[in-house]
């Protein structure tokens, strides 16, 4: 009978880690998993430290040679008997009820193909937060990973069904590469509890590799605004976070660009059904207002604006009436 839960976990090096780890996971108050241990051709005492365990839930797979971490984990992928497959690291810890709970809300919740959980660093103590809902973990992706990686379940299903894996090609940004991927297929979430207790040190591959996961990510992330219909060239990623977070000074090329990328994205939607629409003008609203509400220099041109209906309907939503915004670009243009 399969288990429940295949939790994947690569060991390279982690000697000083790999012990805790694996206890964290043993010692799980939820115990209908397998735990599949890849070894990936490790040259301190990892190996010896894994055979020292007898559980036969554990399930040992050694390669004499590094492979790399996609490589093993697609592996896994592949391997995996589980309905749900579980990811850790072997310098992370899990609270003992994270696989209960990630279950429970996996069963409760069968349109997540994904879910994550708050991240509490081990060396501070410092919580590492992410937003919890499907629509905010979406526009979440302009700003970064969504999901923490040794946090997610994912339903085994989704994976399979629409042939999706790490691709090597955005090493060390494999994970926000995936994310976004199965984002088409599933609803995504996090549970807002730190279930995970984070490492961070010198070692770990996204320290080692940071340039280069900059840059993979920069790549994958210019693939996903291409297949949601925006071009990187024509909104670039600052504007786009300086947007999102409102930071965008609320001058009239600021607001005009804003207008045309909600249109961008609501044009494309009903090809890339990443959004929805519904969500789409309803986060524009909001920029809208805000933008509207945070003019600090009221010019001339920004009369040019009223010509838009979204920006119309926004200055009432933020209780400005058209006849009072025309005054103040007036006063502001003999002014200057």
């Amino acid at each position: 009978m399969s288990p429940s839960l295949s939790v994947i976990l690569p060991v390279y090096n982690a000697e000083s880690f790999v012990k805790e780890a694996i206890d964290s996971l043993l010692n799980q108050t939820f115990s209908d998993f397998e735990l599949l241990v890849y070894d990936d051709g490790s040259t301190d005492k990892s190996r010896l430290l894994i055979d020292t365990y007898t559980d036969p839930r554990i399930i040992r797979k050694y390669s004499d040679i590094n492979q790399g971490l996609i490589k093993v984990l697609n592996t896994g992928f592949n391997e995996a008997q589980g309905k749900y497959i579980v990811r850790m690291d072997a310098d992370d810890i899990c609270l003992p009820d994270r696989f209960q709970k990630q279950f429970d809300f996996m069963e409760a919740h069968p349109k997540v193909g994904i879910c994550g959980t708050q991240l509490k660093l081990i060396h501070n103590n410092e919580a590492v937060n992410r937003p919890t809902d499907d629509i905010a973990l979406r526009w979440w992706f302009f700003k970064g990973s969504p999901l923490a990686h040794p946090s997610v379940i994912i339903r085994t299903s989704v994976i399979r069904e629409h042939q999706l894996r790490f691709d090597s090609n955005v090493y060390v940004a494999e994970d926000f590469d995936l994310w976004w991927k199965m984002a088409f297929h599933c609803q995504m979430a996090n549970i807002d509890e730190a279930l995970v207790r984070y490492r961070i040190h010198p070692g770990q591959e996204s320290s080692a590799k940071s340039e280069k996961q900059i840059e993979s990510h920069r790549q994958s992330l210019h693939q996903f605004m291409r297949t949601i219909g925006l071009d990187h060239q024509v909104f670039s990623i600052q504007f786009v976070q300086s947007l999102l977070t409102r930071e965008l000074a609320s001058n009239y090329q600021n607001i005009s660009k804003t207008l045309l990328f909600f249109r961008t994205l609501i044009q494309h939607e009903n090809a890339c059904k990443f959004y929805g629409r519904e969500t789409i003008i309803s986060e524009r609203s909001n920029q809208l207002q805000y933008l509207a509400k945070t003019i600090k220099k009221f010019e001339f041109e920004h009369l040019k604006l009223l010509k838009d209906f979204d920006f119309k309907a926004s200055l009432r939503s933020a209780g400005i009436q058209p006849v009072t915004f025309i005054i103040k670009c007036l006063i502001g243009w003999k002014t200057r």
